[in-house]
Parts: structure tokens; sequence; C-alpha cells
């Protein structure tokens, strides 16, 4: 999924690249591209998917069940976790991770759980360092839902 989703992004960015044609530039124009182009563009890691997130982690809790399977960004400090339920419940392949959202509070935490192999080293960090800042692309799976199930997903990329 997590590949199926940059390849999405990447394919949505060549189209709009792409499409755009070339117009004749003035020297006005030009001085102002080169001026703007001296400074290095910092691109944010919600940047980097933004073009395929339409749901917010706010709209992934509060309508949970037409939130399903759609990707959503969430950022904030994370801990390792011992919650695991639900449908969640496989430690030997997945390990939890608390995330309080930069912008919530307490009660808007979310339990992300993360694939032991590919997310090892971010396991690894969490286990000596508490309240670590992180971003995360993560999504509901339509099979891994119960009704009743509070802020529950699978993470798919981190930027820790």
């Amino acid at each position: 999924m997590k590949k199926l989703l940059i390849i999405f992004t990447l394919l949505t960015i060549l189209i709009i690249t792409g499409c755009s044609s070339p117009d004749k530039v003035n020297k006005a124009d030009e001085t102002k591209v080169e001026a703007t182009t001296d400074q290095p563009k910092v691109s944010s890691f919600f940047d980097e998917y933004s073009e395929v997130l339409k749901t917010t982690w706010k709209d992934a809790s509060f309508d949970t069940a037409n939130s399903l399977q759609k990707p959503f960004y969430i950022k904030g400090t994370a801990n390792l976790s011992n919650y695991y339920n639900y449908k969640f419940t496989n430690k030997q392949k997945l390990f939890s991770v608390e995330v309080i959202p930069e912008d919530g509070n307490f009660s808007d935490r979310w339990f992300i759980y993360l694939d032991r192999e590919e997310f090892k080293e971010v396991y690894d960090e969490l286990k000596v360092e508490q309240d670590k800042p992180i971003e995360l692309i993560a999504y509901i799976p339509t099979n891994s839902y119960s009704d009743g199930q509070d802020n529950m997903a699978l993470g798919m990329t981190v930027n820790h």
C-alpha cells in the first residue's frame, strides 16, 4: 500500500508538471525566476503527500466509518505503547505507537501500528527516546475496523 501511495503521488506530480506548457518569458520575468531560485525550497513531509491526502486525523477520528482506507496525516509526539486491541493484536508483526497530535491534546491521541521489520529504526529510537517528534501517514484498514473502535490505524510511512 505504501508503494502504491508513493507511486500515485509521483504520477500526479508528473501529470501536473507535464501538462503545463512553457510560455515565452520576458527579461523581467527571468530576473524574478533567478532571484527566487537562489533560495532553496524547503519541502515538508506533508507536502510530499498532500496531493493524495484528502482526510485529516480529525476527519478519521470524528467520522471513522467514512474514513476507512483513506490515508491521513498526523504530526505530534510519539511514545511506544503496549496497547493492542480490536483487530490490532498481532504483537509479533506490529508495534504500537501512541501519538498525541501537535494540534490536539491527550484525548485526541492515536494508536498507530507499525510493521516491526519495515520500521525497525523507528522502534529502536522510541525504545530510548520519549515524546519523540514524529510525522506519519496512516490509514484505517476496512478489514481491521470494528464498530466502536477509536483512533487506531496502520502506519504507511514515517518521518522521525
